[in-house]
């Protein structure tokens, strides 16, 4: 528990390092006071590591006062964020700009004065816990440390991420055949099954195979035995529960099978992992010899204990989620990254992003949390919780860890009732939507309008946030799928000045407030699929701290129009934008302020059929500019033209983005891919859309070394023929994706074409009649050249010659998944 107290109080050090160096203006004695404060945090730091590092259990005297320090780690950082964010410098640009700018600078003087007057009051604390350690004898137990190193630099990441692969295959092999075995017994001991799969029921009776045999085989040769015993002792903890009832039999089961799971998982990382806890995995041994009444547990615990500080923060951050059906992958990233749940890494050049991207990976190999849906290239993008079992245990660690007996601690209390507000407030639009019997306000009484805006779930929300303390920092304001936002609630929402992370996705709001320019730690503004006036510029001035700004209707495709907001005026100024997409350009002027954004990373425009020449040769410009940075572009048209198409092709005078990873072009029908484009030897992935890919353009394509998914889209090719013919054509290339291209019908792959490539998804979802869907014939030919392949996925559509790719798919040495369904 010592770890998490210490990942606390080393945030606290890196906002104070920067404070004390970084603010030439603080008044003496505060300076003096976050010294102090500062100094007092290093000597428990190093306190706290000697704890962390000892192995033992903590007695009842230490928890208590890491409480303590936590507490105040958490109340100071809080506070001198606080005081940096109302210590503003006007601008120099104009006269009318300082001007503007006096009333809120004066505000900040004033509240730095209020929270000068904290911060003194924070180090009597600071004082304080650092003596009541001593007055009570809190002592490190002199033991050695027995973890193994915490950075894991050294390994090869290539290497591992292989070996993950190869035992999660095999991992899925033994629970395919667990659960068709137990699907066996279940209906023989029904009386329902054949007599041959009785008798090999029985047979299995007989001669056991042992569970989980493939995946215990990719594992470190001295943990197999250690698996073999868990393993065992959880088959036969769920053969304890035969007599129980059937729900509370079921619930064991199934808890049972996520263990085994987790548990293999857990000792496969144990040999990499980076806090490599052997007295854990001992303690798991001795606790098999005994009783087992709670054997489950005892093995989620275990591997809980792998994780490394950041990974069991995020991990209890989900307990904020504990009402979605379904956590969106990026959305938690972000969350976790504003919450700074995680620190950036310099030495190995990760931003905090990245880092919490790490730990999601890490949390989706350990089990804890499972895939929900998957993108185009078979990257996760949404999760769930692993089980039940597994959510009541990461709610039970998380009050736990941070020394809460009740409910939830109070940041994920706040994150779990704003989540509430926005789902009682969608439910509740939608009910009287539905129920069509409400009078217009303007029609109401005055009692009962009051009487509604007072019961109004945000309004309930919003009251909650306004009792909180004045010191404490909400980071993250997610909103999204809410229905009934008014420009009342964010005017509101506005004057949490604290915000790093605000979502409206989803959502019925028209228009930003005025106000939103006054969030000056906002870092990711999420307005994607809402009712912003589509036409014109927002009003609102965005702040300049924004990193990411994501607007549009992302799932657009077809001949619908890609409706979204137009560039922000001051995206100029906007100098730490990583994202920006999807915002629509009407002149060229817009496009030469997105030149001056050099740490763009993402980069999705939406372009309004003009008469100016030249928009296309200013895009090639902004975007050669930012080769260097710039990773994924997106261009899109906001409807296709009615006379002429434009291109992306041209001379290109500045350089080629040769970093690109991520293309997508939808509406530039003039030979489907730029010139450029073939020599863009980074890219992995391509996603056309209402082009006219040609079968020599998908030659030039099939040269690219790195591409891993191709992803054709309405209208992206103009042959009948989608033909993989070049030997050694496509060397990387993992996952192909043909949606709703109805001109193609015929898909054939050539010896030696495409060798890596491991998924097919051929989906039409055109057809809405039976009919419909027996007219749409296609045929593929020559799987048989695909040695990798593992999935063939037929969606709307049939097969010309049914028998024949079934008996390709059949033929197969991988003997790869053949799925084919209709709507």
């Amino acid at each position: 528990m010592a770890d998490l107290t210490q990942g606390a109080v080393g945030s606290l050090l890196g906002v104070l390092a920067t404070a004390v160096k970084n603010e030439a203006d603080l008044q003496k004695g505060v300076e003096r006071d976050m010294q102090f404060i500062k100094d007092e945090m290093d000597s428990m730091n190093g306190f706290l590591l000697h704890l962390t590092k000892s192995g033992n259990e903590h007695d009842d005297q230490q928890r208590a006062w890491m409480k303590q320090v936590r507490d105040i780690a958490y109340a100071s950082q809080d506070c001198i964020e606080l005081y940096n964010l109302y210590g503003m410098t006007p601008p120099c640009n104009s006269v009318s700009s300082i001007v503007d700018f006096l009333p809120s600078y004066v505000h900040g003087k004033i509240e730095r004065h209020k929270l000068a007057k904290k911060i003194k009051e924070l180090k009597e604390r600071v004082k304080d816990v650092g003596e009541r350690r001593e007055r009570y004898g809190v002592t490190v137990p002199s033991t050695e440390p027995k973890r193994r190193s915490d950075d894991g630099a050294g390994d090869d990441v290539e290497t591992m991420s292989e070996a993950r692969g190869e035992f999660l295959e095999a991992l899925r092999e033994d629970e395919e055949e667990t659960t068709s075995s137990d699907g066996r017994k279940d209906e023989a001991a029904a009386g329902l099954s054949s007599p041959s799969i009785y008798i090999s029921t029985m047979m299995r009776r007989w001669i056991p195979r042992p569970p989980f045999d493939h995946a215990i085989r990719k594992l470190a040769p001295e943990l197999a035995p250690h698996a073999r015993k868990v393993l065992g002792a959880l088959l036969k903890h769920k053969a304890g529960g035969a007599r129980k009832k059937h729900d509370d039999r079921r619930r064991l089961h199934d808890a049972v099978a996520v263990c085994m799971g987790m548990v293999l998982r857990a000792l496969h990382a144990f040999p990499q992992s980076r806090v490599g806890n052997e007295e854990e995995l001992n303690k798991l041994m001795e606790a098999l010899d005994g009783s087992t009444a709670d054997l489950p547990k005892r093995v989620l615990t275990f591997c809980y204990s792998q994780l490394n500080t950041e990974e069991k923060s995020c991990l209890q951050y989900l307990a904020a989620f504990r009402q979605e059906t379904s956590i969106s992958r990026t959305s938690l990233v972000r969350r976790c990254a504003a919450e700074r749940l995680v620190s950036d890494d310099k030495e190995h050049q990760l931003t905090v992003e990245k880092r919490a991207e790490i730990c999601f990976e890490e949390l989706l190999f350990r089990g804890f949390i499972s895939p929900g849906a998957y993108g185009a290239a078979e990257k996760v993008k949404s999760c769930r919780f692993g089980s039940e079992s597994v959510k009541e245990f990461i709610v039970e660690m998380c009050k736990a860890e941070n020394f809460v007996g009740g409910g939830l601690p109070v940041h994920l209390r706040i994150q779990n009732e704003i989540r509430t507000a926005a789902l009682e407030q969608h439910q509740g639009k939608q009910l009287q939507q539905q129920r069509g019997d409400q009078l217009p306000r303007i029609c109401m009484p005055l009692a009962a309008v009051n009487k509604q805006w007072q019961n109004d779930p945000i309004n309930k929300m919003l009251r909650e946030l306004d009792s909180l303390p004045k010191s404490y920092r909400l980071n993250v304001m997610d909103l999204g799928g809410c229905i009934g936002i008014l420009r009342s609630h964010l005017a509101s929402i506005c004057k949490i000045r604290t915000l790093k992370y605000l979502s409206l996705r989803n959502t019925d709001v028209r228009g930003l407030p005025s106000q939103l320019q006054e969030l000056r730690l906002l870092e990711t503004l999420d307005i994607r699929q809402t009712n912003i006036r589509h036409g014109s510029r927002s009003q609102a001035l965005l702040p300049r701290s924004l990193k990411h700004l994501l607007a549009g209707n992302v799932d657009s495709q077809g001949d619908a129009p890609n409706a979204t907001v137009r560039i922000p005026d001051s995206i100029r100024e906007m100098v730490a934008l990583e994202i920006l997409a999807h915002v629509k350009v009407c002149y060229r002027r817009e496009l030469r302020k997105v030149e001056n954004l050099t740490k763009l990373r993402k980069l999705g425009l939406v372009f309004v059929p003009a008469n100016e020449d030249g928009m296309m040769k200013d895009l090639l410009r902004a975007v050669g500019r930012l080769s260097g940075c710039l990773h994924s572009l997106s261009v899109r048209m906001e409807r296709p033209p009615l006379n002429g198409w434009l291109t992306l092709d041209g001379d290109m005078s500045s350089p080629v983005p040769s970093n690109l990873v991520s293309l997508r072009i939808d509406g530039l029908r003039t030979s489907g891919l730029p010139t450029w484009a073939e020599r863009l030897y980074k890219l992995q992935k391509i996603t056309l859309c209402n082009t006219t890919l040609t079968d020599q353009k998908l030659g030039a394509l099939s040269e690219l070394p790195a591409l891993v998914c191709l992803r054709l889209r309405h209208k992206s090719y103009n042959g009948r023929e989608l033909a993989f013919r070049k030997p050694g054509g496509f060397p990387s290339l993992k996952f192909l994706r043909i949606e709703n291209v109805l001109v193609v019908t015929e898909l054939t792959f050539q010896a030696d074409s495409a060798p890596k490539l491991e998924m097919i998804v051929w989906s039409s979802d055109h057809a809405t009649d039976d009919a419909l869907v027996a007219a749409i014939t296609v045929s593929v030919a020559g799987v048989e050249n695909l040695p990798k392949l593992r999935e063939v996925v037929l969606k709307g559509l049939r097969e010309q010659h049914p028998s024949t790719l079934t008996k390709d798919v059949a033929k197969h040495p991988k003997h790869p998944r053949f799925i084919t369904h209709g709507h």
